[in-house]
């Protein structure tokens, strides 16, 4: 349109309204008719895609416009709102999250963090911090609208961000908390961002810029067409309609390109420059022209509208298109091979390269292609009237013969010539005496000498003809096994691949199986005698003379093996391999071998390969829907290191906003971390290192998107995580949340104060009072007294309750201990070692209280025994072990000793005898029926009474009363008085040393029923 106005102007006219010079003007126009004469049409190589739908969850297939912002996060405008892609899944916002219209057709980030949105209603939006925010919620955005289509956003220099449509400019300053606008009613504007306080604009007739609300224009323009768009790169403003280029230097303020479009484009409807790259999106594919020469290079998705084009930060390219959603490719070198007529490619089965480099490919419906030059060509050379069916296998013999085989028949290609065997099979392969032996439900051998009676030259096929041929001449079956492959080795030893395993077949005889496996492909290494057998689901075989060197799983991390297709092997001795889900390499050699998984890898995905070849410096890919080139480099290449986000934090299983410094009550201690890397390319095969500084300082590795930390301690906590790619880049930096926990007020220094203070006292007035009942007890039962019978009883109580008031006096001495030991723990923070003394602590008072009769069971009287000595090993740690025996024919349950006779003597040989002891001490206590009595034997390794009485006099001039006490109460409740109640012995090692000491004690004892 534009370059019809030019043909219909005189030059020097045309030349003074748009400000050149005529020689100027008939370069421009060399420019135009250059560029139409270097149109490009192949567009045979396109880059392997994948298109994202409305079926993969964006929110319409109607995509205006790609964006990236800083995070890395991927942005689709659309008619139905705008999508968030992480590589993985789509969040869609709508107006129902906080938008103020669904149709949005751009978007620019600011220098804060703001992503703005530019709407169809001229109202503006942003998204910042996880959230939409509009009129409704941001005070500077109530009222301000552009009245209109909002065509650009952008920040100035100043902070300010604008917005502009056809008729307005609006200014939003955050800082200043201000907001205007400008309006132009007279003519449509566009406005882009310029160095300083300028802002570029045009209209329908000239070009310039806007500065202090005035117009300022330095050209004139032809008139242009709707849709307009811009881009600015640098210097260099680029700018559309919907046939032709304008191209304007933003320093100089001069127009310098002018052209038009080809015809075959159709409608422009985007431009962006990058790198020496320019593209247009226009109603029929991606238009890529050379940025300096404006040279047509490639032309992209033809047919489809584009309506904006993006390079993300990993070197991928996406298209988004109007009703066909978005086209990704993850490395625009990987192309997908097609003929011009080809909108539907086939399946490729198999492929084959010939020693020219030559890539054959085998087809559905009996077809056939080749790829060279990078021009892909298909043949349908067997006979009609056949069954169409898919071509299974293609060799190449040494005098360059191509044989292809399919269930078919047998077509063999030399120098443009084809000869068609009616021999259907899987496989077929020539012996050095020209043999053919052909696999499929059996293996045959047809001599070389009667391949002509197999040949059939007819263009037409009649099948029941040559079913009648089969009857009369059949093949000669060697065997019934099911056959995949057949291969030969240097001793002419016939190879059989077969779903049953792995076979050689030679004199006549079929072998027994060498591999049990379900085998798919066989290569046989000439060089090294190695034969190398690819099995369905067990790996990769390496045999020499029928028996296994070495074998590798092809797996991925933490899945089941892949379900191998189909290998290959390269130049430099590496195997590729197709599988269900995805490409695999093996390299090194047997013993020494390493495989790689490059699933997901540059975007390939875990897709079915059914074959895979390597020529010409690419690895080919036969795939259900057609034929895909990689280059081999790319393999090298790194992918750069992906960026990694906290997403989300779980609080006691409930989720919560990200604040800086979240600070967390001590019941909210079981968290969950939810973060995750981003990588287009690569997103599937990303790995995560994290840690949990303030509790680990060690790094831990997950392949998930999330970790949970439970039951943390109150404290400062700082949790990292890095995210690594499959070529080992990790982020640069780890993405960090610190946070607190709280103390409980329990663990507060002032309450444990209190508590102590509260547990003295309560335990001190408890022993007052308790000592005061018992003495105003005996002194009552003691008046009352006035038989010498009731004198011996008030004698033998008076007994009982002095060996009751010692124990209540050694209370506060044992408690008082008790206590310090409790707040060391809590000093020390050791809540759990403080927590198990307390509840034993208490155990002991309890039973204390509760054995105040005169006889308890002996199973009670342990039971004090053992809570004591726990203490005791608490109170004095790695100082004393201690055992409790019962004799077999005492039953502790019901037999009844005198309460607390045992426990003195246990005192006192740990204080008197084990603690004053350098090394581990032992204490031991037996209990045994002699003569109608239960003995108790108290035995200790301590210092003996010597050494213990020298070191009391130091320490405790007081003399002990309990064991005097015991003695006594025990000899006047005993019915034999001969042998004394107590007999202390003490113990001596070889050379005299004291060694212990033994305290023999005989006690009563009732029977209760």
């Amino acid at each position: 349109m534009l370059a019809n106005r030019f043909r219909a102007m005189p030059v020097n006219s045309l030349c003074h309204r748009i400000g050149m010079r005529p020689f100027q003007m008939y370069k421009y126009l060399l420019s135009i008719s250059l560029l139409t004469v270097t149109v490009a049409t192949a567009t045979g190589q396109q880059p392997f895609f994948k298109n994202y739908k409305v079926r993969d969850g964006l929110p319409s297939n109607n995509v205006y416009y790609v964006f990236q912002d800083s995070k890395g996060y991927l942005w689709f405008c659309t008619d139905l709102g705008v999508s968030r892609f992480d590589g993985a899944h789509f969040t869609n916002f709508t107006t129902a999250d906080g938008m103020s219209d669904n149709e949005v057709f751009t978007c620019h980030e600011d220098r804060q963090g703001r992503l703005w949105f530019a709407t169809l209603n001229g109202k503006p939006c942003f998204y910042q911090h996880g959230a939409m925010h509009s009129e409704h919620d941001t005070p500077l955005l109530r009222g301000f609208s552009l009245d209109g289509l909002v065509h650009n956003i952008f920040q100035e220099e100043t902070g300010a961000t604008v917005l502009a449509s056809a008729t307005r400019i609006g200014w939003l300053d955050f800082e200043k908390n201000t907001a205007s606008v400008h309006s132009f009613p007279e003519t449509a504007i566009r406005v882009w961002n310029e160095p300083g306080d300028t802002i570029g604009m045009l209209d329908d007739r000239h070009i310039g810029f806007f500065i202090d609300e005035k117009q300022v224009f330095v050209a004139s323009i032809p008139a242009v067409s709707n849709p307009l768009k811009l881009n600015v790169s640098k210097d260099t403003l680029y700018m559309t309609d919907m046939h032709n280029l304008l191209v304007y230097n933003i320093k100089q303020r001069k127009i310098i390109k002018l052209f038009a479009f080809p015809k075959t484009m159709g409608e422009a409807i985007a431009v962006r420059a990058a790198g020496s790259r320019l593209w247009v999106g226009s109603r029929n594919g991606a238009f890529l022209f050379g940025r300096h020469g404006l040279y047509l290079r490639q032309v992209y998705l033809p047919g489809k509208q584009v309506s904006s084009i993006f390079e993300d930060r990993e070197g991928s390219w996406w298209f988004s298109t109007l009703d066909d959603g978005v086209f990704y490719a993850p490395a625009p070198d990987i192309r997908q091979i097609t003929t011009p007529q080809d909108e539907h490619p086939e399946r490729v089965n198999c492929l084959s390269a010939d020693a020219n480099g030559k890539l054959w490919t085998g087809l559905t419906k009996n077809k056939f292609g080749t790829y060279e030059n990078g021009e892909l060509r298909l043949y349908d050379l067997f006979p009609k009237g056949l069954t169409l069916r898919s071509i299974t296998s293609i060799r190449h013999l040494p005098d360059g013969t191509a044989v292809l085989a399919g269930k078919a028949g047998t077509l063999t290609v030399k120098n443009g010539k084809s000869r068609f065997l009616y021999m259907p099979s899987t496989d077929v392969n020539f012996d050095q005496q020209g043999n053919l032996w052909s696999a499929l439900a059996g293996l045959y051998l047809i001599p070389a000498g009667k391949l002509d009676d197999y040949q059939f030259l007819q263009k037409q096929f009649n099948e029941r003809d040559v079913v009648d041929f089969f009857k009369k001449h059949p093949a000669e079956k060697l065997t019934d096994l099911r056959v995949e492959r057949v291969v030969f080795d240097d001793k002419n030893t016939v190879w059989l691949a077969s779903p049953s395993g792995l076979f050689f077949y030679k004199n006549n005889e079929l072998s027994e199986a060498v591999l049990p496996h379900n085998t798919r492909d066989l290569i046989i290494d000439h060089k090294t005698n190695i034969l190398w057998a690819l099995t369905e689901s067990d790996g990769l075989f390496a045999l020499r003379n029928g028996r296994a060197l070495d074998s590798i799983p092809i797996v991925s991390a933490g899945q089941n093996n892949k379900i191998c297709l189909g290998f290959c092997k390269d130049e430099k001795g590496s195997f590729w391999i197709a599988t269900a889900s995805g490409l695999c390499k093996v390299e090194g050699y047997p013993g020494h071998l390493r495989m790689l998984d490059y699933s997901n890898v540059n975007g390939l995905g875990a897709e079915k390969l059914n074959d895979v070849a390597v020529t010409d410096g690419h690895l080919f890919l036969g795939k259900d829907d057609g034929l895909v080139a990689v280059p081999l480099s790319i393999f090298s290449k790194k992918i750069p290191p992906p960026p990694v986000y906290i997403k989300g934090l779980a609080v006691n299983g409930k989720d919560t906003a990200l604040p800086q410094l979240p600070e967390l009550n001590a019941g909210e201690n079981s968290l969950t971390f939810n973060f995750e890397g981003l990588s287009f390319k690569d997103y599937k095969n990303l790995s995560y290192r994290y840690r949990l500084l303030g509790k680990e300082s060690a790094w831990h590795t997950t392949k998930n998107e999330a970790v949970e930390y439970a039951s943390l301690r109150p404290g400062k906590y700082r949790f990292e995580v890095l995210a690594k790619n499959s070529s080992g880049a990790e982020s640069l930096k780890p993405a960090v949340l610190d946070f607190l926990i709280a103390k409980p007020f329990y663990l507060e220094w002032w309450f444990m104060a209190i508590s102590l203070a509260a547990i003295i006292g309560l335990v001190a007035a408890w022993v007052r009072r308790r000592e005061r009942k018992m003495r105003q007890k005996y002194e009552y039962q003691r008046r009352l007294m006035s038989s010498e019978n009731e004198r011996l009883e008030l004698q033998k109580k008076n007994v009982d309750l002095r060996m009751l008031a010692l124990r209540l006096q050694m209370n506060p001495h044992f408690i008082f201990n008790a206590l310090n030991t409790i707040k060391g723990y809590y000093g020390q923070e050791k809540f759990t070692q403080a927590n198990s003394y307390i509840a034993k602590f208490a155990r002991l008072l309890r039973l204390n209280l509760d054995y105040s009769d005169s006889f308890i069971p002996l199973a009670n009287e342990i039971e004090l025994l053992k809570i004591y000595m726990q203490l005791s090993q608490i109170r004095y740690p790695d100082k004393m072990d201690f055992t409790v025996e019962v004799a077999a024919d005492i039953k502790p349950s019901v037999t009844l000793i005198p309460s607390m006779a045992v426990q003195p003597f246990v005192e006192n040989a740990v204080i008197h005898g084990i603690v004053g002891k350098q090394a581990m001490g032992r204490l031991s206590v037996c209990f045994a029926k002699e003569n109608g009595e239960i003995t108790a034997t108290v035995r200790d390794d301590g210092i003996g009474r010597s050494a213990s009485a020298a070191m009391s006099k130091l320490r405790d001039p007081h003399k002990p009363l309990a064991t005097p006490i015991t003695s006594k109460r025990l000899q006047l409740l005993r019915k034999i008085k001969v042998p004394p109640a107590v007999e202390i012995t003490d113990l001596y090692d070889g050379n005299g040393n004291a060694a212990g000491t033994e305290v023999l004690l005989r006690l009563p004892f009732e029977i209760r029923v």
